[in-house]
């Protein structure tokens, strides 16, 4: 499907070896979207072509790129919902953890959050969030959880009236 929808090319060029390539490819994939191809491809086929390609990624200038594709398609594409979003939030949750990627992992899912709703964007992560076993993630997890208690025992014992 994404082979009939996403120029040849394209997709060549993702799944080269060289990380340069890859590169030029994901602007050429900007250029063709920018070109209007953002009104006419389901977004959904393009998150599932980058995510088949690029959740393996090991280079973080590739993988920022594949994030940038991801904001521009949540700014622009009217195809762009809830299913995309699905699919990519667990990775760009992981990447929070990247000193190089959290940046732009981040910027993507504020990107996705206004698209959609933060709580959707959050509960998404957290399944991610429950199984990563870095040790800053671990601990910005549990740091929300215990602000997240403290605030409702403070709300709880607040008098209304």
């Amino acid at each position: 499907m994404a082979s009939e929808a996403i120029p040849a090319s394209i997709l060549t060029g993702l799944g080269d070896a060289n990380w340069k390539t890859r590169i030029i490819a994901l602007e050429e994939m900007a250029t063709w979207l920018e070109e209007g191809a953002v009104d006419t491809v389901e977004a959904e086929i393009i998150v599932r072509a980058l995510a088949k390609k690029g959740w393996s990624e090991k280079n973080f200038q590739v993988s920022s790129k594949i994030f940038g594709v991801f904001t521009f398609l949540s700014e622009k594409s009217p195809t762009f919902g809830r299913a995309s979003i699905a699919l990519a939030v667990g990775h760009l949750t992981e990447k929070l953890g990247d000193l190089k990627l959290k940046k732009p992992a981040g910027d993507t899912l504020f990107a996705f959050a206004e698209k959609t709703s933060l709580q959707f964007v959050l509960s998404q992560g957290m399944k991610t969030i429950e199984t990563i076993v870095k040790p800053m993630l671990t601990c910005m997890k549990r740091m929300t959880l215990l602000r997240s208690r403290r605030r409702r025992r403070f709300w709880q014992m607040q008098p209304f009236g």
